[in-house]
């Protein structure tokens, strides 16, 4: 069961699901931080007759940008239309993530009343499954 709670939330989390946080363990943010973030800057640097930045370069840039930030916040809901077989539904789920540098994460997947939470306080990570009213705790990665 643990490794399923696991999988699951690292499936969630590579897919850009998002949930409500109704408690994070990250000070709030107190500078905003435009949304260009690494791809419309990858476009400015490059000359008009340029080529237009690799996909590798534009990615080497946001995470130049994010290796510099000790801390944010992002919130995010996405809703997915799935058909199989001729049935058509439509999926809504919500996020919030929040990081600390070093190691400290608050991550609260809410999804169609299902809830997930990762918490790290740079000790111990936990995975909360509410509606299992189950959780998991070992210790934190050391990064």
């Amino acid at each position: 069961m643990q490794q399923t709670i696991l999988a699951s939330a690292f499936v969630v989390f590579v897919t850009g699901v998002v949930g409500v946080c109704e408690r994070s363990i990250a000070e709030p943010v107190n500078q905003t931080v435009p949304a260009d973030t690494g791809v419309q800057a990858a476009e400015r640097a490059s000359e008009p007759n340029d080529l237009p930045p690799t996909p590798e370069q534009i990615l080497r840039r946001m995470a130049d940008f994010y290796r510099g930030v000790q801390r944010f916040q992002v919130d995010i809901c996405r809703t997915m239309r799935a058909e199989l077989q001729g049935q058509v539904e439509n999926l809504s789920e919500q996020m919030t993530l929040a990081i600390q540098r070093p190691n400290r994460l608050a991550w609260h997947v809410k999804n169609e009343g299902q809830r997930i939470d990762v918490l790290s306080d740079g000790t111990n990570l936990t995975i909360h499954a509410a509606e299992l009213k189950q959780y998991t705790q070992e210790k934190a990665p050391a990064s």
